[in-house]
């Protein structure tokens, strides 16, 4: 009787360690890295060396620099073509776009000439990038806005938005929406779209279920409530540090400001449940070029994530 007695205790204790034991084992994958890089600085140099660091993955940024050098149309799709070959030589592929932002380029403007002006631009970089097979569309929801006109700018956002949601499922891609500094704005204007936790809810509130999100924590005090509050609508980041969160794009490298990465990765595993690529979104002076510093990083704020879960 004794002895049966210790074989189920025995049975028991390794069915507990064995699920238990399975429960401890699985970690979070680490997710792939990638760099935002204007489209105009796209060269053999650099992506043969962020390709050789492991990098493999860019964000394509800074769409609308050969227009503003007076090309003609055949030869800013002849440049996106060259940059689009030299990507695919080294196997580097797009994750996202970001397309075009600014007072030039607001898709909230009220005045019909100068949105019809704002869409164009955007119509016209669609077609440019779908070169690249990118698979994320990110946009700016808006400029500063004219004091007391935010909902008209709202509702020109969601208008404007859905249509540049379509073009993107013409391509492949997705659309995301990027949250936004809540810093002080002149006299007669309101901050962007987006620059408060409870301003982006009530967009993306307004926005079809299959337009994302996309945080850059640098944008935010704490980014991992925005992260908490969207969960699985964020689908890209842009990532890099600041001291002063929400309010001066810092973009130090992390680990310089006081963002904690731990909360924000955290946030991504467990409530976005986020797959998608760990873009940085630097100057290169933070990390003067050198792509394995890039790589290193991510390294150190991911075992730093899996020393907080152990």
């Amino acid at each position: 009787m004794k002895t049966k007695f210790f074989q189920v205790l025995t049975l028991l204790v390794l069915i507990n360690s064995s699920v238990f034991g399975a429960k401890t084992a699985k970690q979070p994958q680490p997710y792939r890295v990638g760099f935002s890089i204007a489209i105009t600085s796209i060269n053999d140099d650099r992506i043969s060396r962020a390709r050789a660091a492991g990098i493999e993955y860019v964000e394509v940024a800074g769409v609308v620099n050969y227009h503003k050098k007076g090309l003609s149309q055949d030869e800013i799709r002849a440049n996106f073509q060259k940059a689009a070959d030299l990507l695919n030589k080294y196997g580097m592929k797009v994750w996202s776009v970001h397309m075009p932002f600014g007072s030039e380029a607001d898709i909230t403007v009220l005045d019909p000439q100068e949105n019809a002006k704002v869409m164009d631009l955007n119509k016209n970089i669609i077609d440019l990038v779908k070169v690249f097979h990118p698979q994320v569309i990110l946009m700016h929801p808006s400029s500063n806005l004219e004091a007391g006109k935010r909902d008209l700018h709202r509702k020109q956002a969601v208008k404007n938005l859905i249509q540049v949601r379509d073009w993107a499922k013409e391509i492949g891609a997705i659309e995301v929406v990027e949250n936004m500094l809540h810093k002080a704005v002149p006299e007669g204007r309101e901050t962007h779209l987006c620059s408060t936790l409870e301003d982006m809810r009530e967009l993306m509130d307004m926005l079809p279920k299959d337009i994302y999100v996309a945080i850059d924590v640098n944008h935010a005090d704490f980014p991992q409530q925005y992260i908490r509050t969207f969960g699985k609508r964020v689908r890209s980041l842009h990532i890099s540090d600041c001291d002063k969160g929400g309010i001066v794009d810092c973009h130090f490298l992390p680990g310089k400001g006081t963002l904690d990465f731990v909360q924000i990765q955290d946030a991504l595993y467990n409530k976005a449940e986020y797959s998608g690529v760990f873009m940085y979104e630097l100057s290169e002076k933070e990390f003067n070029k050198d792509y394995v510093m890039l790589v290193n990083n991510y390294k150190g704020l991911y075992e730093k994530y899996l020393e907080s879960i152990k």
